[in-house]
């Protein structure tokens, strides 16, 4: 009798405007796959430390190559953030074909929603969108998403948050571009498959990281259900 097929591991993606808690999720969503018997690995872009692109990106985030986001054209921008997700390609291909569920704390949504904060005509986003699919996925051949996890929080509250942390990059300091981004997120969601749209509040307050993370896995479970093997 021959051996049951190996199920392939899936890639799940946690995206949000900063502030929104994509660190946190991503860990409880680790947290919670490891229990229910997946294998799992996790992955944060951009990945610092690791590879020669993510200094560029370091550079753009610090203001390097001009003192705000809008200073620098969108395309050049991206292409530092896929340059990042590049260098992981194989990782990425070699855990997935390894039955693993992968949890990438921003993926190429990101390149998306905040180069194309930059943009004002939604026609020219649109394009831009395009254009970010079809570079990262086709051309540099990353693995697309099984399931995106959009953690919606409303732009004021994010702005509340990254203020209460502190010092940021050129994204995070610039109010008019997280709610280009959260916008952008907001489009996003509208026309790709694979998504799922995370409400983060009530009754106007952020729910805590607990509540959201219910909600969060009752997003992945369909997705990764073949892969769980709780113990006995």
């Amino acid at each position: 009798m021959p051996a049951p097929a190996v199920a392939k591991g899936k890639l799940i993606a946690v995206s949000g405007i900063d502030g929104s808690g994509k660190t946190v999720q991503t860990r409880l969503l680790v947290d919670r796959l490891k229990r229910e018997g997946c294998r799992v690995s996790a992955v944060s872009f951009p990945r610092y430390g690791k590879g020669i692109f993510v200094e560029l990106v370091q550079d753009y985030l610090a203001g390097a190559f001009g003192e705000s986001a809008g200073s620098v054209p969108p395309r050049f921008a991206a292409l530092a953030f896929a340059g990042d997700r590049l260098e992981a390609r194989a990782e990425l291909r070699r855990w997935l074909s390894a039955g693993r569920v992968v949890v990438a704390n921003r993926y190429v949504s990101s390149n998306m929603a905040h180069q194309g904060a930059k943009i004002a005509r939604r026609a020219d986003r649109a394009a831009f969108y395009e254009w970010v699919a079809e570079l990262e996925y086709d051309v540099l051949g990353l693995p697309r998403p099984d399931r995106e996890v959009f953690l919606d929080v409303p732009p004021r509250l994010s702005v509340q948050l990254v203020e209460q942390r502190g010092s940021g990059d050129i994204h995070e300091k610039d109010a008019a571009h997280l709610r280009a981004a959260a916008r952008n997120y907001g489009e996003l969601a509208g026309k790709l498959p694979g998504w799922k749209r995370i409400g983060c509040t009530r009754s106007g307050r952020l729910l805590g990281p607990e509540a959201i993370a219910a909600r969060v896995w009752r997003a992945v479970e369909p997705v990764v259900v073949g892969l769980k093997h709780p113990a006995d």
